[in-house]
C-alpha cells in the first residue's frame, strides 16, 4: 500500500452550499469534495501522510492533488521550468515593428519614440526565418509595440512569408498581438486571422469617460467609441474561430467607481461571443516616467479581488495572471530561444527592460543584433544571464504553496535581477487574497467535473 500526501500546491476554500473546493496550482486542476469528510481531512492536513489503496487516490494523483510521500515538489517545478527555458524545439519571437504609438496612456512604461522597422530590417527578418525555422518544431510570434497596428502592411507581409517558410519546413506557427484596438477594423481582424493569429489583447479601460482619460489618443478625444465599434463589427460580421479577443480592463481607482456599469456593458455586448474573454488587471508600476503622476490611483489587492467577485456574481469568469497554469507564467525572457526584435533589428530579451535607466546593455536586455544576412549575433553570456536565477527567498520559496506559479520570481528576471528599484518581490500576501477569490469564481461559473 502506497503512502501519499497532499500536494504542497493545493489551495482550498469552503463553498456556500457545503463542501470544499481544492485547486492544485501546478496542474491547475480542481476537485469538489461534498461528502467525503475523511478525504477533506487528509487533503487539508499536509503534515500527515496517509496510506490508501482507494481507486480515487490514483485519480487524485493524476490530477496532482496528492503525491507520493517523499516527493520534493519544488524540484519538479524547477525541472519543468528549466525544460521550457532550455527547449530546443520552440522559438519565441516578439516583434516590435515600431516603438511609435497613437496613444499616450497614463500608466505606460514606454518612452515616446518614432522608430519603425525599415525595409532592410524586414528583409533581414525574413532571411532569419528562412535560416532558422527548420531548426524548430514550433514558432510563436508575438506582435508588440508601440502600437503594432500602425504597421498593418508590414505585419501582413512578414506573416505571409513566415507561414510559407513554416509550411515548407513543416514547422507549426501561431501568432498573437497586443494592440490598443483603434486600428483593429474588420478587414484587419480578418488579415490577422488569416495569418494564424490565435489571440488579440485589447485594453478597453472602462466607460467612455474613464477610457478616454486613462488611455488618451493623441488626436482623437473619443477613441473609446471607435474601439467599441471595431469590436462590435468583428462580433457581428465574422464567425467565431480560434482567435481569442482578450477584453482587458486595466483597473485604477477612478475605474472602480464604475465597475458595475463596465461589467454589465461587457456582459451585454460581448460575453455571448465565445471569442471574447474578460481580463481584469490592476494598473501596476512597470517603470517609466508617467506612472509617477498616477501612483495614488493604483488599486489595492482587495479592490481588484472585489471586482473579480462582482464579475462572478454577474456570471462572468475573468482571466488573469493568476488563473493560468504554471507553464503559462514562464516568461519568454528566460527562454534560451526567446528574443525581442526591435526597429534597427536590435535583439532584446525583455520589452520592458528596453526602457530601463540602468547603465549597460545587460540591464536594458540588449543582447545582440540581427544582421542583413539573416543571422543573429548574440552575446551568449548576456543571454545566459537572463536565464539564470535563484528563487528570491531561497528555500523559503521552495516550501511555499505558491511556488508553482511564482517560481520565486525567477520567471521575471527584469524585476528580480535587472531592476534596481526597491520592490517587495514576495507575492504571498497578494496570492492569499487573489487565489481563493479565483477558486470561488471558478466554482460559481463552471461545472467542476471531479466531485468526491
Amino acid at each position: 500500500m502506497k503512502k501519499w500526501k497532499s500536494s504542497q500546491f493545493n489551495v482550498s476554500i469552503n463553498v456556500p452550499e457545503g463542501g470544499v473546493v481544492v485547486r492544485n496550482l501546478y496542474t491547475n486542476n480542481y476537485i469538489l469534495i461534498r461528502e467525503n469528510t475523511q478525504l477533506i481531512d487528509l487533503l487539508l492536513n499536509r503534515q500527515r501522510p496517509f496510506l490508501s489503496d482507494e481507486p480515487y487516490t490514483y485519480e487524485l494523483q493524476r490530477l496532482g492533488i496528492v503525491v507520493e510521500d517523499g516527493v520534493e515538489e519544488y524540484i519538479k517545478v524547477d525541472d519543468f521550468r528549466n525544460d521550457i527555458a532550455n527547449s530546443k524545439e520552440r522559438l519565441d519571437i516578439t516583434i516590435l515593428p515600431t516603438i511609435d504609438c497613437n496613444f499616450r496612456c497614463v500608466y505606460c512604461f514606454e518612452n515616446e519614440g518614432t522608430k519603425y522597422m525599415s525595409e532592410q530590417d524586414v528583409s533581414a527578418l525574413i532571411k532569419y526565418f528562412s535560416n532558422t525555422f527548420k531548426k524548430y518544431k514550433s514558432v510563436y510570434i508575438q506582435w508588440f509595440g508601440g502600437e503594432p497596428l500602425l504597421c498593418k502592411d508590414l505585419i501582413n507581409y512578414v506573416m505571409t512569408n513566415a507561414l510559407q517558410i513554416a509550411d515548407k519546413n513543416k514547422t507549426a506557427l501561431v501568432s498573437g498581438i497586443t494592440t490598443n484596438g483603434y486600428e483593429l477594423d474588420l478587414e484587419t481582424y480578418k488579415m490577422l486571422c488569416k495569418n494564424k493569429c490565435t489571440w488579440i489583447q485589447i485594453s478597453v479601460d472602462g466607460t467612455r469617460r474613464t477610457h478616454n482619460f486613462q488611455r488618451p489618443h493623441k488626436n482623437d478625444a473619443n477613441s473609446y467609441d471607435k474601439i467599441i465599434k471595431n469590436l462590435q463589427s468583428i462580433r457581428d460580421n465574422t464567425n467565431p474561430g480560434v482567435c481569442k479577443i482578450y477584453y482587458r480592463v486595466t483597473l485604477s481607482k477612478p475605474i472602480l467607481k464604475h465597475i458595475d456599469d463596465i461589467l454589465l456593458f461587457y456582459k451585454e455586448e460581448f460575453s455571448a461571443d465565445k471569442r471574447f474573454r474578460l481580463s481584469l488587471q490592476p494598473v501596476m508600476d512597470w517603470g517609466g516616467e508617467r506612472i509617477h503622476d498616477v501612483r495614488d490611483e493604483l488599486p489595492s489587492v482587495k479592490d481588484t479581488v472585489d471586482c473579480l467577485l462582482k464579475a462572478a456574481d454577474m456570471g462572468l469568469l475573468p482571466i488573469g495572471h493568476h488563473t493560468q497554469s504554471s507553464s503559462g507564467l514562464i516568461c519568454e525572457s528566460i527562454r534560451r530561444n526567446g528574443i525581442v526584435v526591435a526597429p534597427g533589428n536590435y535583439i532584446y530579451k525583455c520589452p520592458m527592460a528596453m526602457y530601463s535607466k540602468e547603465d549597460g546593455d545587460l540591464y536594458r536586455s540588449l543582447i545582440g543584433r540581427l544582421g542583413q544576412d539573416g543571422q543573429i549575433y548574440i552575446n551568449d553570456e548576456f543571454n545566459a544571464e537572463w536565464m539564470r536565477g535563484k528563487p528570491f527567498m531561497g528555500d523559503k520559496c521552495h516550501k511555499c504553496t505558491y511556488y508553482a506559479i511564482c517560481h520565486g520570481n525567477v520567471t521575471c528576471p527584469y524585476s528580480n535581477k535587472f531592476s534596481k528599484e526597491n520592490k517587495n518581490l514576495c507575492r504571498k500576501a497578494i496570492y492569499d487574497e487573489f487565489i481563493p477569490a479565483e477558486i470561488l469564481n471558478y466554482y460559481k461559473i463552471k461545472k467542476i467535473d471531479n466531485v468526491y
